[in-house]
């Protein structure tokens, strides 16, 4: 088409379906306009009806599967369309601002309006066409693109204060990518009217995933028999965030499902979906440190897909404080298999300094005797993080502080480093900080793959959780080491509903 024919946008019908609805079909892209007859290319205007549905298939499972107002509001719209062979023809954005809405009656839309795009005289038709909703694009931004250029367009979607981005659902249908909406003769028409009896179904979906996190009401919470500083005690988790983490930074604006062989049923062409793609990868994910996840904690997020593999899984991240006996959180160190607080280790490790006697300015203690030696290093002890290479992060090391008696001869200080440098490593939760985690799976058709794919609604509910986590040293560092040590179990149960997010139905006309 050349640069002085244009598209005018007569009226857009935009409706969704809810749980449960069959869409039409789509022809392949062998039956594009051939034929003169039906066509207005020498004789005037050609009219194609559009009508964009969200391919919500299966059946109806909870009300807030269907989305929020928010979640379904089209602010933007953009048509991109290509021809046979994926080479660019037009584009064209829409003006949403003047959207009408109609009753639809019986039948699966809840909403019906007509609508209809106009070629202007083209000289060349499309054969395929791609919608884009919400996604900032403009003309100018996909202009001369292929569909190849625009299937390598990636983002981040996460800012939803201009809706939603949408774009068409991709699937495999006798073994072709179906990511862009065939168009045939019947689509496009001398007449409006006629246009408007055959209009062209593109199914969109959302770019992003929603996952909420709940506390199942029997919530089970079980602690740990322990000895703290030789006292019996039990200590217990409590939750005090939530947070998504290791997420993917961006998504491709059309899913991505080239080369995918999985033996499971992914591809459900009869419903113009599938259900796995292969995700954006990143140089680095996004993680939140224990801080971040108790101050920024939520019930409710929305994240890129990602598909990456276990390692990498989008992980749900639970902050929780370790309490003794309901008394407030403390910091609690692991050392030996036993459990101290720092008092209670400062006092057991300097009763293993006790042969080591350091020289001291003379003074008279309560029984009159002349004291010259000491062998309390209690003010000259501290707990710091391990420095051996390839520490975890919780491994912490018992030290001489630096703040060494003045008086203390040089080898009365080595004979106290030589023991405490033979002394083992501990694991410290820092005012009774700790993190437990459950890698998001996909359950879909029987397989549990740990993943994340966009339109579609996790829903994780914590039933129960037990022991002491991983113990977390410092707050404000970034986790991105998902690993329970060794010798400490604890276990999080969560069960993950999976729901395919609808949108409500919505109908409008551009003018």
């Amino acid at each position: 088409m050349t640069k002085t024919n244009y598209m005018k946008t007569k009226g857009l019908f935009l409706s969704a379906l809810m749980m449960g609805a069959v869409l039409a079909g789509c022809s392949s892209n062998n039956d594009v306009m051939n034929n003169e007859e039906n066509k207005g290319a020498a004789k005037g205007d050609s009219y194609i009806a559009v009508n964009i549905v969200n391919p919500g298939v299966g059946s109806r499972a909870a009300d807030d599967a269907v989305g929020t107002d928010k979640e379904n509001d089209v602010k933007s719209a953009l048509f991109v369309f290509f021809n046979d062979n994926g080479g660019f023809v037009q584009a064209e954005s829409v003006d949403v601002s003047e959207f009408s809405w109609n009753d639809g009656g019986e039948g699966p839309a809840s909403k019906v309006s007509n609508a209809v795009i106009v070629l202007s005289k083209p000289t060349t038709y499309p054969s395929k066409v791609v919608a884009l909703l919400n996604t900032g694009l403009t003309v100018a931004d996909v202009d001369k693109k292929s569909l190849s250029d625009i299937q390598g367009i990636s983002g981040d979607y996460i800012d939803t204060n201009n809706g939603f981005a949408m774009s068409n659902s991709a699937y495999l249908q006798d073994g072709n990518n179906m990511v862009a909406t065939p168009l045939t003769d019947a689509n496009i028409q001398s007449s409006e009217d006629l246009a408007k009896q055959n209009p062209v179904t593109i199914t969109v979906e959302r770019v992003l995933a929603k996952v909420s996190i709940e506390e199942n009401e029997s919530l089970s919470v079980t602690g740990k028999d322990v000895k703290l500083d030789g006292a019996n005690i039990t200590m217990e988790p409590e939750i005090v965030g939530y947070q998504i983490v290791q997420t993917n930074p961006k998504s491709y604006l059309l899913k991505n499902i080239d080369g995918i062989n999985a033996t499971w049923n992914w591809n459900d062409d009869a419903n113009f979906r599938s259900y796995w793609a292969n995700s954006w990868v990143p140089q680095a994910y996004t993680f939140y440190s224990y801080k971040e996840v108790v101050e920024g904690s939520t019930n409710l997020a929305y994240c890129h897909e990602n598909t990456s593999g276990a390692e990498t899984a989008t992980t749900l991240l639970v902050a929780a404080k370790i309490k003794a006996e309901g008394k407030d959180a403390e910091t609690i160190i692991k050392y030996k298999g036993m459990y101290y607080t720092e008092k209670g280790l400062n006092t057991y490790i300097n009763s293993q300094l006790s042969e080591c006697y350091y020289t001291v300015d003379a003074y008279t203690d309560e029984q009159g005797q002349t004291v010259t030696k000491s062998n309390d290093w209690s003010n000259y002890l501290k707990v710091q993080a391990s420095s051996e290479e390839d520490a975890k992060p919780w491994a912490v090391e018992i030290v001489l502080d630096g703040q060494l008696p003045t008086t203390a001869t040089a080898d009365e200080v080595a004979a106290a480093q030589a023991i405490i440098n033979g002394l083992d490593k501990g694991m410290q939760w820092t005012d009774g900080d700790a993190y437990f985690y459950v890698p998001i799976k996909h359950n879909v058709a029987g397989q549990d793959l740990e993943g994340v794919v966009r339109n579609h609604f996790y829903q994780l509910s914590v039933n129960s959780i037990s022991g002491l986590g991983t113990p977390v040293y410092d707050p404000s560092e970034k986790i991105e080491f998902f690993e329970k040590p060794t010798d400490e179990e604890y276990y999080i149960a969560a069960k993950i509903q999976i729901l395919k997010w609808n949108m409500v139905s919505q109908d409008v006309a551009l003018e």
